[in-house]
């Protein structure tokens, strides 16, 4: 039996909240356009969640997704921070807290861009194109392409389980991208 934590009425379980760790990992911008930027990715990735806390209630269920639908665009590394505060306002508060969750989503993803852009794009280059030009004048022709690879998938795996740090549950394993690793089966918006 899954583990659940439970605030009010209302439960999350692991299983919910791997379901949106992978969702964000691979499918934040998959919906990504120019009038909501990734709102339609967002709203996708916190569909777990919603199906959890307002499956008894259409119309709960109606006013909170059009909420997720809403304007949205930040780093994909810095996401989850967003997107756990928004899980964990979402189960302790319900519906009620929608300028809440409206106004923490656009009070945090302006900021969390900057920080991330700057990490994860103009710092995160420079150090490991340094260290691949410095590879390359030492004749090691493959040692750059598997450190970008290296660091770059290192940089994802670490923003990417912040998510365990906002949300409730911080037990699960954090070798969650080595089980992934293993499934047989595609997620269904690879297929």
């Amino acid at each position: 039996m899954a583990k659940t934590i439970q605030t009010g009425n209302t439960r999350l379980t692991k299983g919910d909240m791997q379901k949106v760790y992978v969702r964000n990992l691979f499918g934040l911008q998959l919906g990504w356009n120019y009038e909501k930027m990734q709102g339609l990715g967002y709203a996708y990735v916190i569909m777990p969640v919603l199906k959890r806390l307002y499956a008894n209630d259409q119309e709960k269920m109606k006013r909170a997704l059009k909420m997720q639908l809403g304007y949205f665009n930040t780093t994909p590394g810095m996401s989850h921070l967003i997107i756990g505060a928004d899980m964990a306002l979402e189960e302790e508060l319900g519906i009620e807290a929608e300028e809440v969750v409206t106004g923490l989503k656009t009070g945090l993803m302006g900021p969390f861009a900057g920080v991330g852009d700057t990490l994860f794009i103009a710092i995160y280059r420079a150090i490991v194109f340094s260290i691949a030009a410095i590879s390359h004048c030492r004749e090691i022709r493959w040692g750059w392409s598997c450190l970008c690879l290296l660091v770059r998938q290192l940089c994802g795996f670490v923003t990417n389980s912040l998510i365990l740090v906002i949300t409730p549950a911080v037990s699960w394993p954090p070798v969650l991208p080595i089980r992934l690793l293993r499934l047989r089966k595609l997620p269904a918006f690879w297929a």
